[in-house]
């Protein structure tokens, strides 16, 4: 299209030249001469203003076509759906399989990054990848709960048994055909990263049949998950007041899960500078793992836990939406009710 626009440019200038000279056939020898060494002077002047318009105008388009704003779309699978606002929206690639074998839903890519990589004949598989959104039953669900879930994160479940995830890379997944244009780029790698990091919660507010699941990623979580869904975990709880019968083994008669359930479904669990707590607790000791974990008494205490493996250690703080609720009041009613059943 410019190709044809310059064209016509340039018949526009030439043919009234043309004319002009035309125009001045009966005038003198010496007139004529003239005027034809105008025509071809003018001509060429006039080529290279459109010439030098061209890169002007090739510059102002991409301009326009970068600032060009995209339409905010809803994607829709499995009944549930996705929106993507007009900000990012002509800045990613969004798929929606059918039937997935690893049940995922939507997963989204950044464009540039994946034609980047298209364009310099790489493999670009994974490229460009920003998330994923997935579904899982209950049974690898709680399988997931009870591993380190580097790239997973447990965000929902529904009435109907269905357990959603949040998929992410452990690594950059940014490409660009050059360093300039990685660097020239930077800000819109960094614009859609924060905006998919935001999806977590926006998909469950889209979707109102998806209950939020409560989750905060600790290896604590993991063990605890472990004493509920893993029938292979090895595991004892013991306390002083028990410590002369030896150590409390699980019972089929004492659901791990209620206690998990209720260590939990509405705790935040974070990691805090190291500090000095004395005093009893309750154990929770892997054996197999080499690795325990202390569930402190007393009121300043009470929600502190010290994980212990080989030299090291670090605790764990504990904060509950009902603050009746307590970690050491959890963990003692457990060892208590596994003692009536030695």
């Amino acid at each position: 299209m410019k190709k044809n626009m310059m064209d016509l440019m340039k018949i526009g200038v030439v043919i009234p030249a043309l004319v002009l000279s035309m125009a001045a056939c009966g005038n003198s020898a010496a007139s004529d001469a003239g005027k034809s060494a105008e025509a071809p002077a003018a001509e060429a002047q006039a080529e290279q203003e459109t010439e030098a318009a061209e890169p002007a105008e090739a510059a102002e388009a991409e301009v326009k076509e970068a600032e060009e704003p995209g339409v905010e779309t809803t994607y829709e699978n499995g009944g549930l759906k996705m929106t993507v606002p007009a900000e990012v929206a002509n800045k990613v690639i969004v798929e929606t399989p059918v039937d997935s074998d690893d049940g995922i839903l939507f997963e989204v890519s950044e464009k540039a990054s994946v034609e980047a990589a298209k364009a310099k004949g790489s493999d670009y598989d994974g490229i460009g990848w920003l998330y994923a959104i997935g579904v899982r039953d209950e049974e690898s669900f709680h399988k997931m709960l009870c591993s380190d879930m580097s790239g997973e994160e447990p965000i929902g479940y529904d009435a109907d048994g269905n357990y959603y995830v949040f998929f992410h890379p452990t690594d950059v997944r940014y490409e660009r055909e050059t360093p300039e244009q990685m660097q020239a780029d930077q800000d819109q790698w960094t614009q859609v990263v924060e905006w998919g990091n935001t999806m977590k919660d926006k998909f469950l507010e889209e979707n109102a049949g998806i209950t939020k699941f409560n989750w905060s990623g600790t290896v604590l979580e993991a063990y605890l998950a472990r004493t509920a869904y893993d029938k292979e975990a090895v595991y004892t709880l013991s306390t002083l007041e028990f410590a002369k019968d030896g150590v409390l083994e699980p019972n089929e008669n004492v659901d791990a899960e209620k206690y998990f359930k209720m260590m939990t479904e509405d705790a935040t669990y974070e990691v805090i500078d190291d500090q000095d707590i004395d005093g009893e607790y309750v154990v929770l000791n892997f054996p197999e793992d080499e690795v325990r974990f202390d569930f402190f008494y007393g009121e300043d205490s009470k929600n502190l836990i010290r994980q212990v493996w080989g030299d090291y250690e670090q605790i764990y703080k504990v904060t509950f939406a009902d603050e009746t609720k307590s970690a050491n009041d959890i963990m003692d009613a457990w060892a208590r009710e596994l003692a009536e059943y030695r």
